[in-house]
């Protein structure tokens, strides 16, 4: 029969197929697969001589075969595992090639390159290190820009160091890849050209503002100073408490000039700026309700208000041009708690907060230190009457909720 129609080596292909797949006749398995083929030829070659002897022993001819496809199928096996190691050794070298060529953090991340963010801080911001990539080590020293130039603390670093938002310096500060709050300066914050935001001392914003003309230093830009008198004509003009406008103050019978009114005589003039001061010493550090107001009242403390008695708290605010004695005025509920104010003056313009809790008193932050059982919270979530008095014990405000 043709050689090509000889089962052997039909046989012989088609393990070949199965055993090495496409691509890797190059590899071991092909070669052994060549071999093999040389040693079934030599052997259909023998085959042919003893068939023509032995042409009614068929069954010494298929035996034959049979011996071939196992010692064939045996040579396969050992080609692929060669394969399958060589490919098992180049990955884990390649593994061990990244690992050596880099500088390890500790959540197990890699660093690749000559300079990488570090944890640590520098004057306020992200700093940069060095990786050795030969040794796979961090280098000792800091530096505050991502080419590693500039080493922190010096001059030239905090100009060139990146620049971290209002937000993110208010409100978080990174160490070590955490991220940890920090405490706030209690008072208003520009956010940004026109908005302002108002935080307290836990970095929480608990109101905001825009500013018509723009805000600058903390504060929204004003047309004018609360109080001042500018001329208009025969009209003398005050800046109202908000400093946005000006609104009518008085007609000047005589004209107006420098921001009051031109006074017929000189007695005229006299008898008006002794009113002045007499109206102005009657209500010189009178503070009432036309000075002191609550900017803002938290009375349901997150979580449970027994274990979190500072995260009760009333705000409230002098908002007259004079400062305001408060010492033995009293804050009290509908169930009779009861503050009494030490010596303590709210100052122009600021604010002071009262906390239910414990700590020491500030010009700005008041304890309450409240002792009261079985829980030591004082203003109740859903409902409740807040009362202002002053020494007198005449009432100045009231607040109620909800």
């Amino acid at each position: 029969m043709p050689r090509w129609q000889n089962p052997v080596i039909a046989a012989v292909s088609n393990i070949q197929d199965n055993c090495c797949p496409q691509g890797l006749l190059g590899s071991k398995c092909g070669k052994n697969v060549f071999r093999m083929q040389f040693r079934a030829l030599a052997l259909i070659k023998k085959m042919d001589s003893a068939t023509e002897k032995l042409s009614s022993g068929k069954m010494n001819f298929y035996l034959v075969i049979l011996s071939i496809l196992i010692l064939f199928v045996i040579s396969c096996e050992k080609a692929q595992k060669g394969i399958i190691q060589d490919s098992d050794s180049s990955l884990t070298g390649n593994a061990i090639a990244k690992i050596y060529h880099a500088c390890k953090y500790d959540d197990e991340q890699f660093c690749d390159s000559e300079c990488c963010g570090a944890n640590e801080i520098c004057n306020g911001k992200k700093s940069f290190k060095e990786c050795d990539l030969q040794t796979g080590k961090w280098k000792e020293e800091i530096f505050a820009d991502s080419n590693c130039r500039s080493k922190c603390g010096d001059k030239a670093s905090e100009e060139e160091s990146p620049e971290i938002s209002v937000e993110q310096r208010l409100n978080e500060t990174i160490i070590a890849g955490k991220t940890t709050k920090a405490k706030c300066e209690q008072g208003w914050k520009c956010k940004d050209e026109y908005n302002m935001d108002f935080f307290i001392s836990n970095c929480s914003i608990i109101s905001s503002q825009y500013c018509e003309r723009g805000c600058v230093n903390d504060s929204c830009v004003t047309l004018c100073k609360k109080g001042e008198l500018v001329c208009k004509g025969n009209v003398l003009r005050i800046c109202d408490e908000e400093g946005a406008s000006y609104s009518f103050y008085k007609e000047c019978g005589n004209g107006c000039e420098g921001g009051k009114c031109i006074e017929a005589a000189l007695n005229d003039n006299n008898a008006t700026q002794a009113a002045n001061q007499t109206q102005n010493s009657s209500q010189q550090n009178v503070c009432g309700s036309n000075c002191i107001e609550i900017f803002n009242f938290h009375y349901d403390a997150d979580g449970n208000d027994c274990n979190n008695l500072n995260d009760e708290y009333v705000i409230f605010k002098n908002k007259c041009d004079f400062s305001c004695d408060m010492a033995k005025w009293n804050v009290s509920d509908d169930a009779s708690h009861s503050y009494a104010f030490p010596i303590f003056t709210a100052q122009s313009g600021k604010i002071f907060t009262l906390y239910t809790g414990a700590g020491t008193d500030t010009s700005a932050q008041l304890y309450w230190n409240s002792k009261y059982n079985p829980c030591k919270a004082v203003w109740n979530n859903d409902k409740d009457v807040l009362y202002l008095r002053n020494e007198k014990g005449e009432l100045i405000l009231t607040k109620s909720y909800p």
